[in-house]
């Protein structure tokens, strides 16, 4: 019951027929669900928990369940050398193979290296023997968007057979109109994957040419604003530090799938959208060094739309590769929402405004894009910080306000030939 299930699971169980368990390894989580408390923040997640009371939904620790549709929507992680980790995967199939029947509908919504449908589900659980049904049904949501994708995105579907995909088409009419049948399972698991590829991709495009401009001395929001204009075709991605667990895992597991071409762009896309941080931490190293406190505004890995998931985000790799640089100093944090305990490093305090998180710094970093960042203004951020304060902004929320007399505090990623340094 995480970011992929349960927002399904309470769709399914307000707004359809359907009588819906939810499956949960986790005691402390499944306490929170029964409770009809939200254990991470979903856009109107809370609104469709108030209507979960009024259903006979339940969550259950790992079991095999009879049902007639089972939704598989595990966790399918990698390691450093992206490698897929497939313990949750597998722990699956092992409870499936004890409660699926002939005629049961199989839906795959988990994220997966190509191959894994046939290799580890239709193979293991002989599904075509056994009459079971089976689609891959990638999701395809914006995290914090995820309910209202859920009834208006495409669903596309590769399948086993024919019928598979009429069961399937069937179960998703229930709360969506839209369905794209693909002709193969393996082509389901390429479109996920390459999404998410194709986008970290386009970032890193944009993001080293905010490096090329910072190099050259000429403004990176000036020549991608302009190029954008006028010339209509895919548009440059706006800089910014970029992760998550999507963009972190899914160009890894695409290219491991294949052997189709010796020289990767994927393969370099996430490594040139890591290195943005010390890209900014280089040219503000004798700041860091001197720091005795420094402002982190955004812990999550994006900031529009909001979510609270940590997974993959720059903040963490921001704050360690400071500490590398300078080990004694102190953390302030500010998140538009509420932080998740896992977050947690020495000498680190989470503050509620961003004014309090702001107060007393030496050196401020814009993590997020944030328009609570954009409304707090450079210039209340500035009264706040230390006298010759600098504040870093790898988004350029300021970069349309920030004055003559305000250069020498502030700089802003892809823009550091308009950085005045006084002190130098």
């Amino acid at each position: 019951m995480g970011r992929v299930g349960l927002p399904l699971a309470v769709l399914l169980s307000t707004e359809t027929s359907y009588q819906v368990i939810g499956v949960e390894p986790n005691s402390e989580r499944r306490k929170s669900i029964s409770e009809y408390k939200t254990p991470f923040y979903e856009g109107q997640l809370e609104e469709y928990f108030e209507r979960l009371k009024k259903t006979d939904f339940q969550v259950l620790e790992p079991q095999a369940i009879e049902a007639n549709i089972h939704i598989i929507c595990v966790g399918t992680e990698v390691n450093e050398e992206g490698q897929f980790l497939d313990g949750p995967l597998k722990s699956v199939i092992k409870e499936l193979k004890t409660c699926l029947r002939t005629g049961d509908l199989l839906l795959l919504r988990s994220t997966v290296p190509i191959g894994t449908s046939e290799s580890y589900i239709v193979s293991e659980l002989d599904c075509e023997n056994k009459g079971i049904y089976f689609s891959h049904t990638p999701e395809r949501c914006f995290q914090g968007e995820v309910l209202s994708g859920l009834k208006s995105l495409p669903q596309i579907c590769g399948s086993l057979n024919k019928d598979s995909e009429e069961k399937t088409k069937e179960f998703y009419s229930s709360f969506n109109s839209q369905f794209m049948a693909l002709n193969s399972i393996r082509s389901a698991e390429v479109i996920k994957l390459v999404d998410n590829a194709h986008r970290d991709a386009l970032f890193a495009l944009g993001n080293e040419v905010a490096m090329i401009c910072d190099s050259m001395g000429v403004p990176s929001k000036e020549i991608i604003n302009k190029a954008n204009d006028y010339f209509k075709r895919k548009p440059i991605a706006r800089p910014g530090l970029v992760g998550g667990s999507c963009l972190t895992k899914d160009p890894k597991h695409l290219m491991r799938s294949h052997t189709a071409s010796p020289v990767s762009l994927l393969g370099h896309s996430r490594p040139l959208n890591r290195s943005v941080i010390k890209h900014g931490l280089d040219f503000v190293e004798s700041n860091i060094k001197k720091a005795k406190q420094i402002t982190i505004l955004g812990t999550a890995f994006k900031g529009m739309p909001l979510t609270d998931d940590l997974r993959g985000t720059p903040a963490k790799w921001l704050m360690d590769e400071i500490l590398e640089r300078n080990p004694s100093l102190q953390f302030k944090v500010w998140d538009p929402l509420e932080m998740p305990e896992e977050l947690d490093f020495e000498n680190m305090i989470r503050e509620n405004t961003i004014a309090e998180a702001c107060a007393s710094s030496d050196l401020v970093f814009c993590q997020i894009l944030s328009d609570q960042i954009r409304e707090a203004g450079l210039g209340e951020i500035l009264k706040k910080v230390n006298s010759g304060a600098l504040v870093y902004d790898f988004w350029g929320h300021f970069e349309d306000q920030v004055s003559d007399s305000q250069r020498d505090q502030y700089l802003s990623f892809g823009s550091h030939c308009f950085f005045k340094d006084s002190k130098s």
